[in-house]
């Protein structure tokens, strides 16, 4: 049974995710390895700072499909910036279901997030919902939502 884990993305990272079908994590952050496996789904969200246009939202539901492998060269917009990898704890993904779906939009429908008023914080972190997967009806609540938004495009 797959495990469901909120991604926190920044909005140009989360465009280079998509067109590379990669996922990464920082190379202090290697403890992701040992708790996402191949067959889990990371349900990405957009956090409000610095994006554009898909703020504070869920954009895609991606199965993972690889080991983890490490990598040093530049992928992400961030890290060309630096000249160096940051996310070198990479893995390949594949979508499940890509939308833009407004948080606020689900919030109230979400058990995971037990504070509706302080939700933003089940949604930060290297790992939303502190390091813990989400249950598997809000995952597919999101992933409907997105679904959703996709065919209203």
């Amino acid at each position: 049974m797959p495990n469901y884990w909120v991604a926190p993305v920044n909005e140009d990272n989360y465009f280079v995710c998509r067109e590379f079908s990669i996922f990464g994590v920082k190379s202090g952050q290697g403890w992701v390895v040992g708790k996402v496996k191949p067959g889990d789904a990371l349900v990405i969200y957009v956090p409000k700072r610095g994006c554009k246009s898909m703020c504070a939202s869920f954009v895609g539901a991606y199965e993972i499909v690889s080991d983890w492998f490490e990598e040093e060269k530049p992928l992400w917009p961030d890290e060309r910036v630096v000249g160096k990898a940051i996310y070198t704890h990479r893995v390949k993904i594949k979508p499940i279901a890509e939308g833009l779906v407004k948080a606020e939009e689900l919030i109230s429908k979400l058990s995971f997030i037990r504070n509706k008023e302080r939700w933003i914080l089940y949604l930060m972190g290297t790992l939303g919902n502190l390091r813990r997967p989400i249950p598997e009806e809000d995952a597919e609540k999101i992933i409907n939502a997105l679904r959703k938004s996709q065919r209203q495009r």
